[in-house]
């Protein structure tokens, strides 16, 4: 190795946007799960502020 470092390209422009369409989707079952639980729990009572979150 020698204290060299070895670099690698960046991804294209294709798996930038596939990054971020799984990011949406992760974002979408966690929200999913943050209303199913509110739903199902009768502490949480404000649904409505769950879009600002």
């Amino acid at each position: 190795h020698g204290g060299r470092y070895e670099y690698t390209a960046l991804e294209a422009d294709s798996g930038a946007h596939e990054r971020l369409e799984l990011e949406r989707k992760a974002r979408e079952r966690a929200q999913n799960a943050c209303q199913h639980y509110l739903r199902s729990c009768p502490r949480y009572t404000l649904l409505h502020h769950l879009n600002d979150i």
